[in-house]
């Protein structure tokens, strides 16, 4: 009769390596250096040095480009209570206005 449970060769989703970002040069993650650019500084021997030489163009860009990895982006919710006790939730979604 064979085993039943346990451990088991080849069972289960297979494994694979988790998404990560790789250090730009110096060491510098790619959050740090985006967040660093829109804060108007620079990376200089893995030290930050103020850069007044960043357009705020460019500064507003780096800001847009990190967002999302920090801050999740929201979905509206309506609800609505009906005389009869009936509640009803519906979730609005914004149009995307990024044109590019």
């Amino acid at each position: 009769m064979a085993e039943h449970g346990g451990k088991r060769e080849g069972a289960g989703r297979p494994h694979s390596p988790k998404a990560r970002a790789e250090p730009l040069h110096d060491g510098v993650m790619p959050i740090d250096f985006l967040l660093a650019t829109m804060r108007g500084k620079k990376y200089e021997n893995g030290k930050l040095v103020d850069d007044e030489s960043i357009s705020l163009a460019i500064r507003l860009e780096a800001g847009k480009a990190a967002a999302p990895y920090l801050y999740p982006r929201l979905s509206a919710i309506d609800s609505t209570i009906d005389v009869d006790g009936k509640l009803r939730i519906s979730v609005v979604k914004y149009a995307d206005t990024d044109t590019e």
